[in-house]
């Protein structure tokens, strides 16, 4: 135990306040809608924890060597999984570093440069190309590739980007890149990608199983691409709280009360400096979600806590009417809030998808390409895509369809599965457990 400050940084200090203990399935809050406001946390625990965690060195400054942890006795390495795991669900992130061998950062390099120039050109083995979602938005739309030699990635304009091509996901999506904002891409890649999961580490997968359930799923997988000179994204959530954002005023439960139900992991393919934009992450407000904050400012009880959401950064992000002569969105994250880690190549990074982040403005020359892979509890369901198509289909990772045999066995394979529910449905055992 003596050397587990030379693993980390942080002191998993526990400024926040106590989560709610087991007391049933989800301890003393039910789901029963109108819940009396003696069984709702106050409201001042959610906006406590959330200033607290801006203050908590395992929130902003916690980072786990991993190259350090596997040359430790199973004892230590036990001790560790505990640790990162309580640091995620505290602050829902942890930075993991030297998670992958230069070995397999440079091979995932070659192949990342041979699936763009697969969607640029569509002469892939397997056949298909790229379709732009928005050709409107972008009447030349641009794909990147990849030089190896002075790491940094070329604007290709592409004309056949321009028509409709083949290219589809697994979610009936038409295309495999599309542009988030300009200069910002996103591209959904095939399941052969799935095989750089099976070389998680032990405490990577440990912190998914903990906090997603052993049954945990790949939701989906792709990469974020930003060009050089890009501005920085929009402040947001991958998804709003699982009961939806006004989950506290109608089942007395916001925050953390729930656990997660959707994790992303992000791997950078570059040394991220600050100049190239890395992810910035806004730590604490995973507390507030399912909480109407303006709404229920009026309701803080504790004088100290309203004299600090008076400051001014807290009054930029929290109060509707307050002047704000900045670009409307950019001041949502308090700034003594705001994380960014620097990763470098064979690092990676886990956060949740109900924490606050963006993609900062990339000012080099170089364009940033990060893998991101998403796990989530089976039965979650992503509100953010389309839900008239069959339901089959989410049941599926979330990733790229670029051949016409990969769709056709995709779509068979959907087939059955709605075959089988429907035949579930019709049977007797399907009367009894519902």
């Amino acid at each position: 135990l003596a050397l587990l400050p030379l693993l980390v940084a942080g002191d998993s200090s526990q400024n926040l306040q106590d989560e709610p203990k087991k007391e049933g399935a989800h301890g003393r809050w039910s789901f029963t809608r109108g819940n009396s406001k003696e069984a709702r946390r106050s409201v001042d625990t959610y906006f406590q924890n959330a200033l607290a965690a801006s203050q908590d060195s395992d929130c902003m400054n916690f980072e786990l060597d991993l190259e350090i942890y596997e040359s430790q006795d199973k004892r230590i390495k036990r001790h560790y999984h505990k640790w990162a795991s309580e640091v995620f669900r505290k602050c829902k992130l942890i930075v993991l570093r030297n998670a992958f061998n230069s070995d397999l950062i440079e091979r995932l390099k070659i192949d990342f440069v041979d699936q763009l120039e697969a969607y640029a050109s569509g002469e892939r083995t397997t056949g298909g190309s790229v379709q732009v979602d928005d050709l409107s938005a972008s009447p030349e739309p641009v794909i990147v590739t990849y030089h190896q030699d002075n790491e940094a990635f070329v604007d290709q304009h592409n004309e056949n980007l321009t028509r409709a091509h083949a290219c589809r996901s697994t979610w009936g999506e038409t295309f495999c890149v599309h542009e988030l904002d300009p200069g910002r891409w996103e591209l959904l890649l095939p399941i052969s990608w799935g095989h750089v999961i099976d070389g998680f580490p032990a405490p990577v997968k440990n912190v998914l199983s903990k906090h997603l359930g052993r049954n945990h799923v790949v939701h989906s997988l792709g990469a974020a691409v930003s060009e050089p000179e890009s501005g920085a994204g929009h402040w947001h959530t991958d998804e709003d709280y699982i009961l939806s954002e006004s989950s506290y005023d109608e089942y007395g439960l916001a925050g953390h009360d729930l656990p997660s139900y959707a994790i992303t992991a992000i791997i950078p393919l570059m040394n991220l400096s600050k100049e190239v934009g890395p992810t910035q992450f806004c730590m604490g407000t995973s507390y507030l979600c399912g909480l109407d904050v303006a709404a229920h400012l009026e309701d803080i009880s504790d004088e100290r806590l309203l004299d600090e959401l008076s400051e001014d950064q807290y009054a930029r992000a929290f109060f509707p009417d307050h002047d704000n002569d900045e670009e409307e969105g950019e001041d949502l994250c308090p700034p003594s809030h705001v994380r960014t880690p620097l990763l470098n190549e064979g690092d990676m990074l886990l956060f949740d998808y109900t924490l606050l982040h963006r993609g900062g403005q990339n000012g080099s020359p170089s364009t940033r390409p990060l893998l991101y892979f998403t796990f989530s509890r089976p039965n979650y369901r992503d509100s953010n895509f389309n839900r008239e198509v069959s339901a089959s289909k989410y049941m599926s990772t979330r990733s790229a369809l670029p051949s016409a045999a990969e769709r056709s066995s995709h779509s068979k394979q959907n087939r059955r599965v709605e075959e089988e529910i429907t035949k579930f449905a019709a049977s007797d055992l399907w009367h009894k457990i519902s």
